[in-house]
């Protein structure tokens, strides 16, 4: 300061702000077409012996979520755009939430769960759960030719967003000593930190 150098380096102060953004709740239709739905789950249960895995499950609802003829494979999914169906997802984050929640919701209509226990002969400690699914009838839904529309709200929630300004003397700007300091908006650069949150 004594050999009238820059203060940039001596008076710099660092503003850092958090901003919370809420996410948009989207809205899902399923339309389950049940004749065709358990004739492909039928001959998808032959391959597996009549008893599948958790990632099977979870394989079997994917490949019916991308196939595009609900009344051959079972399922429909609709996505709203700005007010208009669509059977094309916003974003691919979306399609996995919609097949997941679709999961949840049919999971019970379509499956038995059988876990079995076991423990260890030896006497330790270490347990392991195997758990397997098997189709349930559900003659109800099997027997009454009749297609059903379930709706999904989901909000993937929001998330916080942390940015920061790195604030310097030469952008501070006052008309006298003793008056308000403001950010000079009229440098170009001072715009850019604020902007670029540098």
């Amino acid at each position: 300061m004594y050999d009238g150098s820059s203060w940039d380096d001596l008076i710099v102060g660092e503003t850092e702000w958090t901003i919370s953004t809420q996410a948009k709740t989207h809205r899902v239709e399923f339309e389950i077409h049940w004749t065709a739905l358990f004739e492909q789950l039928d001959a998808w249960a032959k391959i597996h012996d009549g008893r599948c895995y958790d990632f099977e499950v979870s394989t079997f609802f994917q490949d019916i979520a991308h196939c595009n003829d609900g009344s051959r494979c079972g399922i429909d999914i609709y996505f709203f755009k700005d007010g208009k169906k669509t059977k094309n997802p916003p974003h691919n984050e979306h399609l996995i939430a919609a097949v997941n929640a679709m999961q949840k919701s049919l999971e019970n209509d379509l499956f038995n769960e059988i876990a079995a226990f076991n423990q260890s002969e030896l006497g330790r400690v270490s347990r392991s759960t195997d758990s397997f699914f098997t189709l349930k009838a559900n003659y109800e839904k099997r027997t009454l030719d009749r297609n059903e529309r379930r709706i999904l709200l989901y909000n993937p929630g929001g998330k916080d967003i942390v940015e920061s300004t790195i604030m310097n003397i030469e952008c501070l700007k006052a008309d006298d000593v003793g008056r308000r300091v403001n950010w000079d908006m009229n440098s170009e650069s001072c715009k850019m930190a604020i902007k670029s949150g540098a």
